[in-house]
């Protein structure tokens, strides 16, 4: 039977790896990092082509049940204009939408499945390099063991080892900056915006996105309920530092420093739904966000 080596544990090994086992061809999984249990990270919605392709191989239904939905981007201006809303990513044809879910929980399901149907999944293999061979590939992982296979594939992500393998010559990720940053707020406010519907206000060099989980999901966030999310302006220049930040400086100051350039002055506050989860946002750089979903709250006159 041909045998694959997937490199990389994240959402495309575990899902290439049911895929290839669908059609009849063993696959075994290596991970770099051990497993963990811990909430890390944040949020990342799941579009429908997306849900479309693990219900191909009946790997959907997890997935949806880790996360909400969320059909609907409704759009606002800076000044607190409402500019229309647009589908987030369509419809299947049994009406199931886009999903937002936490990113460790979707790792966390997808490898479940993976391991409830036999596969095997080592961690503490980091890939350091491969060889063809007459039989096919080695692959030689950082703690001196090695495995062979008929084929060996890359989702490793992008510090990909599998890639440089392949073409030292290929060029690297490179370093843009702070571009933008998400975490989730203790609890929703009174009469803020409607579950499930991510509102993405614009302001002049900067936008705040976020959207309220349905009450009744399950898993809720440890200590949260509310998502936010805050997109700052991407510097075009290779490698460029955060401006106003001194250089590569740690992503908190580096977020303070950017929003204290990018963010103009507005009027105080009004009385406006979702003011107080606005500035609430915690979890992943809680003051820096924090500190910018206000000042966009503040600039827009309204936090959705």
């Amino acid at each position: 039977m041909t045998r694959v080596l997937i490199v990389g544990g994240g959402v495309a090994g575990p899902v290439t790896a049911m895929a290839l086992q669908r059609a009849g061809i063993d696959a075994a999984l290596y991970e770099a990092h051990a497993p963990s249990t811990e909430e890390v990270g944040s949020y990342l919605t799941v579009a429908t082509n997306g849900i479309d392709a693990l219900r191909a191989i009946d790997a959907d239904a997890p997935v949806l049940a880790a996360g909400f939905p969320t059909p609907t981007n409704m759009l606002w201006s800076g000044s607190g204009g409402r500019l229309g809303a647009v589908s987030n990513g369509g419809v299947l044809p049994d009406g199931t939408t886009a999903h937002t879910i936490k990113r460790a929980r979707l790792y966390r399901v997808l490898h479940q499945q993976a391991a409830a149907r036999g596969l095997r999944i080592e961690y503490g293999r980091r890939l350091v390099d491969a060889q063809a061979t007459p039989d096919g590939v080695t692959a030689r992982f950082a703690d001196g063991t090695t495995a062979a296979g008929d084929l060996l594939v890359g989702a490793d992500g992008v510090h990909s080892a599998t890639r440089a393998i392949i073409d030292p010559a290929a060029p690297g990720p490179r370093y843009v900056g702070l571009v933008n940053f998400g975490g989730y707020t203790h609890q929703a406010a009174p009469g803020s915006a409607e579950p499930g519907v991510w509102h993405m206000i614009f302001g002049r060099q900067a936008g705040h996105l976020p959207v309220r989980r349905p009450a009744d999901h399950r898993p809720r966030p440890a200590g949260g309920c509310d998502l936010q999310h805050g997109d700052l302006p991407l510097d075009p220049r290779p490698s460029a530092p955060v401006p106003g930040a001194g250089g590569r400086a740690h992503p908190r100051r580096a977020a303070r420093g950017a929003v204290r350039r990018w963010a103009e002055p507005g009027p105080a506050p009004r009385s406006r739904p979702g003011a107080d989860q606005a500035g609430a946002v915690c979890h992943v750089l809680p003051r820096v966000a924090g500190a910018l979903a206000v000042l966009l709250a503040r600039r827009s006159g309204r936090a959705a």
